[in-house]
């Protein structure tokens, strides 16, 4: 007889004083590949969209069923007011349950259905609404739609580990490097870039060591004086600046997190040429010369070439309520997703606690590129030099969001290889130092 799946209870881990209520900004219709369940289609199907508009509202890429997008990327319900057309008609139950979820996600754990919120959504950033315990009803009845969520995970042999070295992680392991890198996101007192700087250093240490034989409390041990000693290590630590072939692994990983290539437009190339075009695309980002390549969030802002030197040459933010402001969103993104398990294992393409940590280091790296991006792109000619600005950072912050945990080239060997081609030699914590967002960095009180 078959054994039926372990039921698991929800817990809603968020950083603390975290607030949300939906503001209809439509953002999360912007950019979002929905994907659907036979469900969703079924309810589609008897609302009566085709029959009304002439038109499939879904679309079918390999296999798998889709809302359909508009060419400027956003859905195909959203509404000027910013609001869902299948909600604003029959109400929150009748779309799709991807669409219900949003900005809550859901991880299977191993002591329960682990629930936290994603920071691509701009009221999730801004802290505004209610506690989330008083979303407990809608989870609840989200678990009911999507039961795989409340199961006990399986963890595959070939993606449990300590970074290179496959061994089974041992119980309390995984919650040591929960906890070091939580206290050094939320070590009061400790400037802003130097707490950036030491969970990049904390991450690339744990994945440069041979721990085939550090294992359990002697684990446990490594990791919580690592994390206790890690913002005085980056000070001591000789300072260098990123090397090119680091700077070209970055850019790869900027690219991946700034991709979203619309289906339609995959299906009208065809295989062949979408590959042969993604592959270019990656080259350029690889080489760094001349204009960033152009993506959809970017077109948004502007129109003008940015050269990628001209990223690099906006100045970290100026003044202290603005370098407060921009350090408690970080901190804040960063404490939801490692609380959220949004960082390994089950919420993170399965990847072990310290090549998930690195993963996110590169997460938060590349949300800082973006926000000079975002920078230079509103500069109003190239001969002016901006700061890094709190709406860059949320910009920046959105569009890493929209990937992590949700596309399939972030979870390929060749994305594991960059983690380590990036840490090998010291190059996360090069190039924290190097994309650091603070020119004035108060201490900030505890998040999590």
């Amino acid at each position: 007889m078959a054994r039926q799946p372990v039921q698991l209870p929800i817990i809603v881990r968020v950083p603390h004083g975290q607030r949300y209520s939906c503001h209809s900004c439509g953002a999360c219709c912007k950019d979002f590949t929905v994907q659907l369940r036979a469900e969703d289609l079924e309810r589609l199907e008897r609302q009566g969209w085709a029959r009304e508009r002439g038109e499939a509202v879904t679309t079918t890429f390999r296999g798998r069923h889709f809302l359909r997008q508009r060419p400027d990327g956003s859905c195909t319900f959203l509404q000027p007011d910013g609001r869902c057309e299948v909600h604003a008609r029959f109400g929150l139950q009748e779309k799709p349950v991807a669409c219900r979820f949003f900005p809550f996600s859901v991880v299977p754990a191993a002591k329960g259905a682990i629930a936290g919120l994603n920071f691509a959504c701009q009221s999730v950033q801004r802290s505004v609404g209610s506690a989330p315990a008083s979303h407990l009803d809608d989870l609840r009845q989200m678990v009911v739609d999507a039961p795989e969520l409340v199961q006990r995970p399986r963890v595959s042999a070939s993606t449990a580990g300590w970074g290179s070295r496959r061994t089974p992680e041992e119980p309390g392991e995984v919650d040591a490097v929960l906890k070091g890198s939580l206290d050094i996101v939320a070590n009061a007192g400790v400037p802003g870039e130097r707490r950036m700087a030491a969970l990049a250093f904390f991450a690339q240490s744990l994945l440069n060591a041979d721990l085939s034989r550090v294992r359990g409390d002697r684990f446990v041990e490594l990791a919580s004086v690592l994390a206790a000693h890690a913002a005085d290590e980056v000070v001591m630590t000789e300072h260098r600046d990123p090397r090119p072939s680091e700077w070209a692994l970055f850019r790869g990983a900027v690219h991946l997190r700034t991709h979203a290539p619309r289906l339609d437009a995959l299906q009208a190339q065809g295989w062949l040429r979408s590959v042969w075009s993604d592959l270019r695309l990656a080259r350029a980002w690889r080489r760094g010369r001349g204009a960033v390549p152009a993506f959809r969030a970017l077109g948004e802002l502007t129109t003008r070439p940015i050269p990628f030197p001209e990223v690099l040459a906006i100045h970290p933010t100026e003044g202290i309520p603005a370098a407060a402001a921009v350090d408690g969103l970080l901190s804040r993104w960063l404490a939801a997703r490692l609380l959220g398990e949004r960082a390994w294992s089950s919420g993170y393409y399965g990847m072990s606690a310290i090549d998930g940590l690195c993963a996110l280091v590169v997460d938060l790296l590349s949300a800082l590129w973006l926000a000079r991006l975002h920078s230079a792109a509103l500069s109003e000619s190239r001969s002016a030099s901006g700061t890094i600005t709190l709406e860059g950072v949320q910009w920046g912050i959105g569009i890493v969001e929209r990937t992590a945990g949700r596309v399939p080239w972030l979870a390929t060997t060749a994305e594991s290889l960059r983690l380590r081609g990036l840490a090998r030699h010291g190059g996360l914590l090069a190039l924290a130092r190097a994309l650091q967002p603070f020119s004035a960095s108060p201490g900030r009180p505890h998040t999590s």
